[in-house]
């Protein structure tokens, strides 16, 4: 699991979330991973919006080159209210609104 993959690279000025080289270190971690150990899977926990959250897994001529995995948070805290207040709906709207 690689914790707030969202916050990797710190730039002065800005909040350091979604920096474009926190994907490059992602891509050189998993191509020194895929060699090294293979049977590793890379998770992202990268606590953002869902629709910043597919980047994490690769875009561009990197697609598919980043992590296998992702936390989907909002579909996580929606688990546990749908459970705690006996509501399906909650899940069935968090799912239909992800990408």
């Amino acid at each position: 699991r690689l914790d707030s993959t969202a916050y990797l690279w710190k730039r002065t000025g800005t909040d350091c979330m979604n920096q474009p080289e926190a994907h490059t270190l992602l891509v050189a971690l998993r191509a020194v991973t895929d060699i090294v150990a293979p049977s590793v899977v890379m998770k992202a926990e990268a606590i953002v919006p869902m629709t910043q959250l597919p980047p994490y897994f690769g875009s561009g001529a990197d697609q598919g080159h980043e992590c296998h995995l992702a936390y989907h948070s909002t579909l996580m805290a929606a688990g546990w209210s749908a459970l705690a207040l006996q509501r399906g709906d909650i899940l069935h709207n968090v799912i239909a609104h992800s990408p």
